[in-house]
C-alpha cells in the first residue's frame, strides 16, 4: 500500500438527516443577535472575575515583596535585612 509523498487518505462517515429547514436559511439562527446574547454576558462576567482575581493577587505579591524588602513604611528596616542576610535567613 504505497502512499505518495504529500497525499493523505482518511475515512469519514457522514450521517445525513432530513431537515425541515430551508437550505438557503440555514445560517439565519446564528445571525440572530439574541442567539448568543446569554453566552456573551456569562463569558464577560467570568472574564471580569478572572481579571479581578489576577490583579488583586498580583498586587498582593508586589505589596508583600516590597514590604519584605523594606521599601514600604512599616516594612523591615535596612538594619534588619542586613542582620537577616548575615544569619542566612534571606
Amino acid at each position: 500500500m504505497g502512499v505518495d509523498e504529500g497525499e493523505y487518505y482518511t475515512n469519514v462517515q457522514v450521517i445525513w438527516r432530513e431537515s425541515k429547514l430551508n437550505f438557503a436559511h440555514r445560517f439565519d439562527k446564528y445571525l440572530d443577535p439574541n442567539f448568543f446574547q446569554h453566552r456573551v454576558r456569562r463569558c464577560a462576567v467570568v472574564l471580569k472575575v478572572y481579571f479581578i482575581v489576577f490583579v488583586v493577587s498580583d498586587s498582593l505579591v508586589l505589596h508583600f515583596q516590597l514590604l519584605h524588602d523594606g521599601d514600604l513604611p512599616g516594612g523591615a528596616s535596612e538594619h534588619d535585612s542586613h542582620e537577616d542576610t548575615e544569619k542566612g535567613l534571606c
